[in-house]
């Protein structure tokens, strides 16, 4: 009876830290990726098709409360829970390098004009 009780207590300690690093992951996760994508898309969209960004940038910021919610729940319900963190950190890399040299010439493309 004791080992039993030992095997419940490990099984329950790996349960509790699976799903706190399954909450952590969904809301912050989450968070970092949404926020990225709406920073991302009104860059990408201005840089290649003249489009306003602050319009879309208002209409992402409404899209991300949807997306939001869907991160939330996929990485909640998923069965592989590494799979699905390292996925949502690839993402949140290839957003965060794509956003960085576009915010990087736009800065150098004022200094010159400012000259």
């Amino acid at each position: 009876m004791y080992k039993n009780f030992a095997t419940l207590r490990k099984s329950s300690v790996s349960f509790f830290a699976l799903s706190s690093f399954r909450i952590v992951m969904a809301i912050v996760g989450g968070f970092v990726l949404t926020s990225l994508f709406a920073v991302w898309l009104p860059e990408l969209l201005f840089s290649h098709f003249g489009v306003d960004k602050i319009r879309t940038f208002l209409w992402c910021l409404l899209f991300a409360f949807a997306l939001y919610c869907v991160l939330i729940i996929w990485v909640i319900s998923t069965h592989h829970l590494l799979r699905s963190s390292l996925i949502m950190l690839l993402i949140a890399g290839v957003l965060w390098l794509s956003i960085e040299p576009a915010s990087a010439a736009t800065s150098i493309e004022t200094k010159e004009t400012q000259l």
